[in-house]
């Protein structure tokens, strides 16, 4: 029962701040760019980087499905189909059957974004269950880092009992277009397959909070947690990886780097960010995120 007694995974990071890694042009998009990127970290790896571990099928220039080392993914390869200057556009299959989750393309074209500017980045998270793809922008307007971000692998299960069914897919953050707040926790933007499961809630510090606190200029309070999942009154398990977190001041809300929390080296996100030119629509706009480098529990 991975609740009670999780395997922890070790994390590996990689980011296109590494020597010799590969990199993407924001500003002039090519298909196949982010495909690429997987494949040398997941795979074959760059530099002095070794990949993850996992292996590769069925690849073109453009596509590829890809296979975790881990036993309890046997069933499943995690899959890109990267044939566009527009859209990326992630799947996976389980047992051969290609399954496509809601809000599954990521856009090459943003909004409010300074797409020539060298603090554009990219950052992947991967154990040999699960990875997290994320991507940071500035802002074109404001003199702002946010993120998006989407996760592929397996749930952190509370259930006594699960067939080999566990998966779990989100892509948050903005996508081409202005971010609503409520995406961080609406269900359509959450796919999730656990044993006989496919509808959950999620609950955790919210924006409704992170927003009254700011409105009433609170500046020692940081409420963090996790994200459990939950249907028909069955906690079924927590999300992975996110500690999300409010922070009542301004100036640590944006922008990605590492740091610690519970003694712990973390990766820090701000989720989103391409509400308009106006830093208050930002500031609602915008989630914060712990990430555990050292290790995830599944």
């Amino acid at each position: 029962m991975s609740f009670l007694n999780p395997i922890n995974e070790p994390v590996l990071m990689y980011s296109s701040t590494d020597a010799n890694a590969p990199q993407i042009n924001y500003a002039a998009r090519a298909k196949g760019d982010v495909k690429t990127v997987l494949k040398a970290c997941l795979v074959t790896g760059y530099g002095t980087k070794q990949g993850a571990g996992w292996t590769i099928k069925n690849e073109t220039s453009t596509a590829a499905r890809f296979v975790s080392p881990s036993a309890l993914l046997s069933d499943y390869q995690l899959c890109i189909d990267d044939n566009s200057t527009e859209i990326s556009t992630f799947y996976y299959t389980y047992k051969v059957t290609r399954v496509n989750p809601n809000i599954n393309t990521l856009s090459k074209l943003l909004n409010y974004v300074a797409l020539d500017s060298p603090k554009n980045t990219w950052t992947l998270l991967v154990t040999k269950q699960g990875f997290l793809w994320i991507e940071k922008f500035a802002h074109s307007d404001e003199a702002i880092e946010c993120c998006r971000i989407l996760y592929l692998g397996r749930i952190k299960s509370a259930l006594t009992k699960e067939t080999t069914k566990n998966i779990n897919f989100y892509n948050f953050g903005f996508n081409g277009g202005v971010i609503e707040p409520s995406q961080f926790f609406p269900n359509n933007y959450n796919h999730v397959v656990l044993d006989t499961y496919t509808l959950s809630k999620m609950t955790g510090a919210n924006l409704d909070a992170m927003s009254s606190l700011q409105v009433r200029n609170l500046i020692a309070i940081e409420v963090t947690n996790s994200v459990f999942l939950s249907s028909d009154g069955v906690i079924l398990g927590e999300m992975l990886p996110f500690l999300p977190t409010i922070k009542p001041r301004v100036e640590n809300l944006f922008g990605l780097y590492q740091t610690t929390f519970n003694n712990r080296p973390a990766l820090y996100i701000c989720i989103g960010g391409t509400s308009s030119g106006q830093l208050y629509y930002l500031e609602q706009a915008c989630q914060g995120c712990y990430v555990y480098l050292d290790s995830w529990g599944y």
